[in-house]
């Protein structure tokens, strides 16, 4: 971790405290307005002579000033005004809030947010019930708009016209083409810009639960401190329009609609009273739940539609106005019984995904008498109906000390079972299956973070029975998030590449040439290998003997390795040494996974490899791995380009090297080739769909690349024609 930019952080919390969350802009000698970030930056004289003890120590000052410059151009900020709770009955109240934020976005730019939501909620005193034995039941209804603008300059950023939801809601296609005067420059311009993003959420919730606190307490200078619990059900619906606007008068749409059923535990130390002063700093300050391991798991049903409206032909914008616009009224009491009607979380699968294929009957039917015209002179161009159905389990810890020091790690494992839907009449063109694995690791000091996500997926063709049936695709991704990325960062994370990777493909993959001062800003790098259907058609047939010399390789060179070896027992005393895990421990992982892993992998390996056993077969051995033996998922992909055989390696992977860094080159390389990536952009479109269920945030990497280009609508188009094939 970054010992000295933890050090520096804590030095320089009284200075940032001023700046907490209570403003975005701060006054200067000459009146004019200037960022957060900026204020701070012009204290930099102030603040490191402060750091002075001798040349030398005022040297190492400096030098990590200049860096929390950096990072404090690239922090967050944001604000969130909450207004009154109205109670309109016992037990029935109405909240808003508004929030605002400037945030790093792609190619260097801030994205400027503004998040509007009114929410109903509903408890049980409503209906006269008073006593619930202690189990928290509640009811809650919301809207929500979020806007998000891509601004040069975090200045910009914030010194920018309030989103007003009122005037701004796209409910009509004349939106996209009216004009407003600035009011901080004075210049006309559109009301909505080329790049501009408006996502509407209508969630519907139902939840029950249950929490046990001050199992065990003790009190220090009047703070007290507890172990607390708490266990939770919530079924919910939720609606969604994401409407993007794109070049050339272009609006990209896209309509989801789920329903989920959680059930999670957790367990942790909670801050649970506070002497008069605590009282004070609190809400500033602290995190009531320094302390926190969780668990839980999920089931979701997702319907997904996505558009691109011409709104240069006025049947596009006729059809916007009658079927996406009308979607959109918060207030009107026939658009929101149709919107509780498509997330109701109580309605059957089939009766949700009927209402709205029939919603969107108009839309198909106007892209699908298009279909033999260009591009550009179609009204309506439809890249996809699909149908998600997911089922997550999910285990993390985190700690989040005073706002300062946060860390967390989880793991998931997620099963999808995917539905494409045909062009012409929505029949089930094609059915899928996608299992993941996926672990997360974020850490976070003051302004400093970095976040890093491996993500193994197997994807399968499937029968209308969901059983497997062919093999598409095996992926490893790893994609890594930091703040300020240091030259000798950026060299281990090259040498790790190195290793894992063939010559062949790492030497064809082009690698950025950053310029280092000390470091660079918002570091995003991304690394897809995947393993096309030819890992399972190809005559490669690799023998144990081969698999096993490979492993002993990668065990030797490899690194920390982080899976608990199979059999390894707890040690609680001396007494209770376990040869395995101290192997484990002093990093001889050749003698921590001999007994069991060094035989499994290479046995059930040559069996998933050898085109002599049936699919089904081999899909099994596969599965088996990635679920009861951790040391496949965490190595697997480095295990499988070293057993491949180096004349099969272009016939069977496919990887993708993406890395971008704030005002340093972004290089998107592709091996063998970027035809070949293109072609497998159904995978990458399945776990984009998957992503947003475990997340449901607005990802603008959806809309644009690294270097801040919009996809146009040929780039769009190809890549869904070569899928339809």
């Amino acid at each position: 971790m970054k010992t000295t930019k933890k050090l520096l952080a804590v030095a320089m919390i009284p200075a940032l405290m001023p700046f907490h969350a209570f403003a975005q802009t701060a006054q200067v000698s000459d009146g004019s307005t200037i960022s957060i970030a900026e204020a701070a930056i012009a204290a930099a004289p102030a603040t490191s002579s402060q750091l002075s003890v001798s040349d030398k120590v005022s040297g190492l000052g400096n030098k990590l000033w200049e860096e929390a410059k950096k990072a404090l151009k690239n922090a967050s900020i944001r604000k969130q005004v909450n207004l009154p709770t109205l109670e309109l009955a016992k037990g029935l109240n109405l909240g808003a809030y508004y929030k605002i934020e400037s945030t790093p976005s792609l190619a260097g730019k801030y994205s400027g947010i503004d998040i509007w939501e009114v929410n109903l909620s509903a408890y049980p005193q409503l209906f006269g019930i008073m006593d619930t034995g202690g189990v928290g039941i509640g009811a809650s209804m919301a809207r929500q708009v979020t806007y998000i603008q891509q601004f040069k300059t975090q200045k910009e950023s914030l010194l920018r016209v309030p989103y007003d939801p009122v005037s701004k809601l796209p409910l009509k296609s004349e939106i996209f083409f009216a004009k407003r005067k600035n009011i901080f420059t004075g210049e006309v311009e559109p009301v909505l810009k080329s790049g501009d993003f408006i996502g509407y959420r209508a969630p519907l919730t139902f939840s029950l639960g249950k929490g046990f606190s001050s199992i065990a307490t003790t009190a220090v200078s009047g703070i007290t401190a507890g172990v607390s619990a708490g266990l939770s059900y919530a079924i919910s619906g939720e609606f969604d329009v994401h409407v993007f606007v794109m070049d050339n008068n272009l609006v990209r749409v896209k309509i989801l609609a789920s329903k989920s059923k959680s059930k999670s535990a957790s367990v942790g130390i909670s801050l649970l009273g506070f002497n008069g002063i605590g009282e004070m700093i609190v809400n500033r300050l602290i995190d009531t739940r320094i302390l926190e391991f969780y668990f839980g798991k999920s089931n979701t049903d997702l319907f997904v539609a996505d558009y691109i409206f011409n709104m240069n032909k006025q049947e596009a914008r006729d059809l916007y106005d009658s079927v996406i616009g009308s979607q959109l009224h918060i207030y009107s009491k026939d658009v929101i019984k149709k919107q509780i009607l498509a997330a109701n979380p109580f309605a059957s699968d089939d009766s949700m995904r009927k209402r709205l294929i029939a919603d969107l009957g108009d839309l198909n039917a106007a892209s699908q008498g298009d279909l033999n015209k260009p591009y550009m002179e179609r009204s309506i161009l439809k890249l996809l109906n699909a149908h998600n159905e997911v089922q997550t389990y999910s285990n993390g810890q985190k700690i989040n000390l005073l706002k300062i020091l946060k860390v967390q790690n989880s793991e998931s494992k997620t099963g999808s079972k995917i539905t494409i839907y045909a062009n012409n009449d929505n029949s089930v063109k094609a059915k899928f299956k996608l299992d993941s694995y996926s672990a997360n690791n974020s850490f976070s000091f003051v302004i400093w973070g970095d976040k890093k996500t491996t993500t193994n997926s197997l994807l399968t063709q499937t029968d209308m029975g969901d059983q497997a049936i062919d093999f598409i695709g095996l992926q490893n991704s790893r994609v890594r998030e930091d703040n300020i990325m240091r030259k000798s960062e950026y060299n281990d994370l090259m040498l790790r590449l190195e290793r894992m990777l063939p010559a062949a493909i790492y030497e064809k993959l082009n690698k950025p040439n950053w310029q280092f001062e000390k470091s660079v800003e918002k570091a995003y790098i991304q690394q897809d290998i995947t393993f096309n259907t030819n890992l399972f058609k190809l005559q490669t047939n690799i023998d144990e003997a081969t698999i096993r010399a490979a492993l002993v390789e990668i065990l030797k060179n490899y690194g920390t390795l982080k899976s608990r070896p199979l059999g390894a027992k707890d040690q609680y005393s001396s007494e209770d040494r376990d040869p395995v895990m101290e192997a484990f421990q002093r990093r001889d992982y050749v003698t921590a996974y001999k007994d069991w892993e060094l035989t499994l992998i290479p046995q059930k390996l040559a069996i998933a490899l050898n085109s002599a056993y049936s699919f089904q077969d081999r899909y099994a051995e596969f599965t088996y791995m990635y679920e009861k033996i951790p040391l496949f998922a965490e190595i697997s992909t480095a295990l499988l380009l070293k057993t491949i055989p180096s004349a099969d390696l272009e016939k069977i992977v496919i990887a993708r090297l993406v890395m971008s860094a704030k005002k340093q080159p972004t290089v998107i390389s592709d091996y063998p080739t970027t035809e070949a990536f293109v072609t497998n952009n159904l995978f990458k479109e399945i776990l984009s769909q998957n992503a947003y269920i475990s997340d449901q945030s607005y990802n603008l990497r959806n809309y644009l690349k690294e270097d801040g280009s919009q996809y146009s609508i040929d780039e769009i188009m190809i890549e869904k024609e070569k899928n339809n094939k």
